[in-house]
């Protein structure tokens, strides 16, 4: 059960990695998706991509692992505030959008439910 385990931790790894180099790769497009109130649109499209890489990093080599998920799961939940939530409520009808909602929710939450399986300190012996 161990290794299903730990196949599971890099593979989610795995998956936020891509989905941040996609925000390299499409940081136009990703940067369309900013709320028009916050400024430097670009500048979030890159280093929301940089944090996921991050994240995935810290996760799979197991360096502040714990901190890395509470991280991600923070951002992850705000961009279900700032990005997915407005478009539900002005436009209820759009089932797309209701359906990346919830998997981003699930994401974050995968991520607290991960990180919380890292020790808060790592002993070194």
């Amino acid at each position: 059960m161990h290794y299903l385990f730990k196949t599971g931790v890099y593979l989610y790894a795995l998956a936020i990695a891509v989905f941040g180099i996609q925000h390299f790769l499409y940081a136009g497009y990703v940067s369309r998706m900013v709320p028009g109130w916050i400024p430097f649109h670009l500048f979030w499209a890159y280093f929301t991509g940089a944090a996921m890489i991050a994240a995935a990093l810290g996760i799979t080599i197991n360096k502040k692992a714990r901190l890395a998920c509470i991280l991600l799961g923070i951002m992850v939940f705000l961009f279900v505030i700032l990005i997915d939530i407005p478009p539900i409520i002005t436009h209820p009808s759009m089932g797309g959008q209701l359906t990346t909602t919830f998997e981003e929710i699930g994401l974050g939450c995968c991520a607290f439910v991960l990180g919380s399986t890292f020790p808060e300190k790592v002993i070194y012996t």
